[in-house]
């Protein structure tokens, strides 16, 4: 019952083949290269369902503990290190600031003032493009490469050193060059950095004011009517280095003037840079929710050759408390504004995210416009930030339109129309579509093996796409075949330690790890991990991606103490990398709270799901899918804890948040279904955690199919509750039909399998059935200890449920010995007081007592209520359940032990659910105080594991 999944730095590994397809070919579509190379991503999963979508967070279903917690791991910067501030290269005496004029009390001349604005308002002294053309030519401005802070030194300051004052001030007091200044005409307001070459920005706003664009986006407040197209010398731009006075600091009323040039402008022009640069800067930031407020259409984006890899690492990281100021006062004093009016930085941050995105949205123009990779450019950026924003339904929209559009004009196999089949693909794969996703993909391969050959790299990155989706599915076997195809191209045309070789031995990895084959996994993340380390060095953000991946597939063996040492190794050089708020950060915190939640720690483990919460909600919203996973993961170990009361709050925010964004029916969603039914089966709402499972299930027969892997869980859950219920014959049929399929699709020794001919051994049992039960108990021993070996955790799990099996026929003397062998290795790995390690000490304790031997009964009773009164708290029904267990063992002493209020007489429970109304699908047995374990051993909340097993959004997973 643990956690949500998804996969880790796929979007990042996926930039490292970027980068050789760039050199290789020359797309039309600048934005275009992210989404043809989703394939190529790393398959690093933590806490799989398996392969899930490149952009959304794929949810394990929590109804049991899971591998893992955590989420979809955000792409590692390609640079890290932010360039130091200027000002920090600069002489102090030649600090340059974006400095506001105060308002003059001049009143009004000729010209039609901006809103009532005096004659000297900022919003008057925007210049023209003509005028701007010409300045640049006299100032050689192109041929000195210079960026906006030094043609502010090194021009514009000069120029009005003697007057002190702003550089428009000069052209109005000449008559020859005051008709290039607006006064009061319409004009757009530039939103720019200073750090970046002015001639990149003029030649973005030059390419915004082109004829032919102008006829695009000039249109009426409606959008039914074309304007006149301008020529240079009508459109005016407000650049700040020559409206605002570069030589006096910051005054009283500085922000207001700014709010109103933007309010006054007939929209604000954000010019992106390949680096997004702007989306970095407070002045930019501060200027673009000025503009947010007024309304989505007076903000637009130019972001004409911006890569989306940029794009989508400064949008993930965008967070305006942590924006760059050249002086410190600027950002002080804008922050407190921002405060002032919107209560927290929080708020401006999503509020400016919104804006982008709407914004993107709201400049792409109606479908009756004539197709210009103008509008490509602008659907592809509306597309990508819809996607970073989880607003799936918007980017399908325009990827389809898109792909409609290259279809007509390029034709059906065109590289670029091939490029917008994959678009298309991955954002239906985030919407659990794998169906739709599979059949583009599919059809993308086939073109490229046709059109360029079968070792083509654009052809690998099908296959690793098409292997992706089936992954997904769980169609491992030919998910495999494909990744291993890849791998093999790619040793042969790359190299065995090129970037796109490690990613496709990442993806293998992870579909080998998705089929219990750990050995092999391990092999490659392993070689992954070292490559790595050698070629670009242990401290390298690029190697955080193969730390984590190794991590987590060392949690999923149960190797704890590993896992968590690399974990923190990731976190280590994360944080001094990245900065501790960075995305991929609270990822890796999220996976290493998983780890010690699977120790049993489940207080620190809380600690660092709390601290990830805060920071997700501030940096990425509080609905953000990435949030959400947090949100489910915190809850879970808040269940574990026995809170139920602030788990189910959780949950349900969860859920809520999942109907709205992602639809009821959503694969997401059904995942916060099943994980709501878990907390409320735990508090003993039967009926209510029923009707949900089924909700669950029906959704996933109708969208799936009954036979579907991805049917599994719900049935599997499904079966839970009933069996909770004493609704045995219905249990065990599900669970037979979950057994059929899974044997089918997966295989007899598969992990997942496995799990649920645990699950059904142990509804046997509950009927009585005890011959059954043991043989498939030692099915499942047998393969778990060829597999897995002796000393695994999840082999303890069936170790212990086979001893229960024979204890419940009479055969005490096999049972304890199974007990003994369980308790030991649990000591030595988990320690003496995980509560893995106490459920094996009560249940030592139980058939020490089916032998009369109270005594020795009494004390491992005892030892391990002392330690749950302390971890748990007197009143958690886990340690209620130990309570009751001694009662009875000092009953059969003849001693009388005052019982505390709630507690459940375990010899009075007989062969029925130790404590049905109190805790989650526990069992007792005859002898009384038995705990009956599902297939999950670590990690169980109240050191008790259910009758059944975990389940993710892909299907059936084994928690270490």
């Amino acid at each position: 019952m643990l956690t949500k999944s998804g996969e880790v730095f796929r979007a990042y590994c996926r930039k490292l083949l970027l980068v050789l397809i760039k050199l290789a070919f020359s797309l039309v579509y600048p934005v275009v290269c992210w989404y043809g190379l989703p394939g190529r991503a790393e398959g690093a999963t933590v806490g799989q369902a398996p392969n899930t979508s490149n952009y959304g967070r794929a949810k394990n279903d929590v109804s049991q503990p899971s591998p893992s917690a955590s989420l979809h791991l955000q792409p590692v910067p390609k640079s890290v290190f932010p360039e130091a501030p200027l000002s920090s290269r600069r002489h102090p005496s030649s600090v340059i600031h974006r400095r506001l004029e105060v308002p003059g009390q001049v009143a009004c001349t000729s010209y039609t003032s901006c809103g009532g604005r005096n004659p000297d308002h900022v919003s008057r002294a925007a210049v023209s493009l003509a005028w701007l053309r010409q300045f640049v030519a006299k100032h050689r401005v192109a041929e000195r490469n210079l960026t906006t802070e030094e043609l502010t030194k090194q021009v514009v300051m000069p120029l009005t050193k003697d007057r002190q004052c702003r550089f428009t001030q000069l052209l109005l007091d000449d008559p020859d060059q005051a008709q290039y200044v607006s006064r009061g005409r319409p004009f757009y307001f530039i939103s720019h950095a200073w750090s970046r070459p002015f001639m990149e920005t003029l030649a973005m706003v030059e390419r915004h004011f082109a004829p032919d664009n102008q006829e695009i986006w000039r249109r009426s407040a409606d959008g039914q009517q074309a304007l006149p197209v301008l020529d240079a010398a009508n459109v005016f731009v407000w650049f700040d280095m020559f409206a605002i006075n570069q030589h006096r600091p910051l005054q009283s009323g500085d922000l207001d003037a700014l709010g109103q040039a933007v309010e006054d402008a007939e929209g604000t022009l954000m010019v992106l840079d390949r680096a997004g640069t702007p989306l970095k800067r407070i002045w930019c930031l501060y200027e673009a929710w000025q503009s947010s407020m007024i309304g989505p259409g007076k903000l637009r984006i130019l972001s004409y050759g911006i890569d989306f890899e940029d794009l989508e690492e400064v949008f993930i990281d965008l967070d305006v408390g942590t924006a760059e100021a050249k002086i410190r006062e600027d950002k002080e004093n804008i922050l407190r504004d921002i405060i002032g009016a919107k209560g927290s930085l929080n708020n401006m941050t999503h509020e400016l995210k919104n804006a982008l995105v709407s914004g993107a949205v709201a400049q792409v123009p109606g479908v009756e416009t004539p197709w210009t990779p103008e509008i490509s450019m602008a659907i592809n950026t509306a597309a990508s930030l819809c996607t970073l924003y989880g607003k799936y339904d918007q980017a399908e929209q325009l990827h389809r339109r898109a792909l409609e559009s290259r279809q007509r004009i390029l034709g059906p196999e065109h590289p670029e129309t091939l490029s917008s089949i994959n678009f298309l693909a991955n954002v239906l794969q985030a919407q659990g579509k794998h169906d739709q996703a599979e059949q583009l993909h599919r059809r993308a391969l086939e073109a490229r093996e046709r059109i360029l050959g079968l070792e083509h790299l654009d052809t690998l990155v099908s296959v690793s796409d098409l292997a992706s989706v089936l992954h997904a599915q769980g169609k491992y076997d030919q998910a495999e075949q494909l990744h291993r195809r890849d791998l093999e191209a790619s040793e042969r045309i790359l190299g065995p330690e090129h970037p796109g070789t490690l990613v496709s031995i990442s993806n293998l990895a992870s579909v080998l790890q998705d089929q219990g084959k750990y050995d092999q996994a391990e092999q490659l993340r392993r070689r992954d991990l070292k490559a790595r380390d050698r070629i670009l060095g242990p401290g390298h953000h690029g190697t955080l991606p193969s730390v984590n991946n190794l991590a987590y597939l060392l949690d999923v063996q149960g190797k704890y103490h590993q896992a968590a040492q690399l974990y923190c190794r990731a976190l280590e050089a994360g944080e001094r990398i990245l900065g501790p708020e960075h995305p991929d950060i609270l990822v890796i915190i999220s996976n290493l709270a998983n780890v010690l939640q699977h120790q049993g720690k489940y207080v620190q483990a809380e600690q660092l799901y709390c601290r990830a919460l805060e920071a997700g909600e501030r940096i990425l919203g509080p609905k953000h899918p990435d949030t959400l996973v947090i949100i489910s993961n915190l809850a879970n170990v808040l269940q574990h804890q026995g809170k139920y009361d602030q788990a189910e709050q959780l949950h349900r925010r969860d859920l809520e948040a999942s109907e709205r964004i992602l639809g009821p029916e959503h694969p997401g969603t059904l995942v916060s279904v099943s994980n709501l039914a878990s907390v409320l089966q735990a508090q003993g709402k039967l009926d209510q955690a029923e009707k949900l499972y089924r909700r669950s299930l029906e959704a996933s027969d109708r969208i799936l199919g009954p036979k579907h892997r991805g049917t599994l869980p719900s049935v599997n859950n499904l079966a839970t509750v009933l069996q909770a219920q004493g609704k045995y014959d219905q249990a065990a049929q599900l669970y037979r039909r979950a057994l059929e399929a899974s044997e089918r699709i997966l295989g007899r020794e598969h992990p997942d399998t496995l799990v649920i001919v645990n699950n059904l051994a142990n509804v046997l049992q509950d009927q009585g059935k005890y011959d059954q039960a043991e043989q498939l108990h030692r099915r499942a021993l047998k393969v778990r200890e060829r597999i897995l070996g002796r000393e695994h955790l999840d082999t303890l799990v069936i170790v212990n449920n086979l001893a229960y099996v024979l204890q419940a026929q009479g055969k005490h003397d096999q049972a304890e010995q199974l007990y003994r062998r369980a308790l030991k290795v649990r000591e030595r790995i988990l320690g003496r007081e995980h509560l893995d390690t106490l459920v094996s000490i009560s249940n030592l304790a139980s058939v020490l007592k089916a032998q009369g031997k109270h005594d020795q009964a009494e004390q491992l009773h005892r030892r391990a209520l002392k330690v749950r009164e302390r971890i748990l708290g007197s009143e958690h029904p886990g340690t209620l359940v130990i309570v009751s267990s001694r009662a009875t063992v000092l009953q059969s002493q003849g001693e009388v032990l005052q019982q505390p209020v709630g507690s459940v007489d375990a010899a009075d429970e007989g062969d029925t659910h130790h404590v049905e109304q109190l805790e989650q699908q526990q069992a007792a047995d005859p002898a009384g105080g038995h705990i009956k374990q599902g297939d999950l051993a670590a990690g169980e909340a109240d050191g008790t594991a259910a009758a059944t097993t975990s389940t993710t959004a892909g299907g059936v997973s084994i928690a270490p």
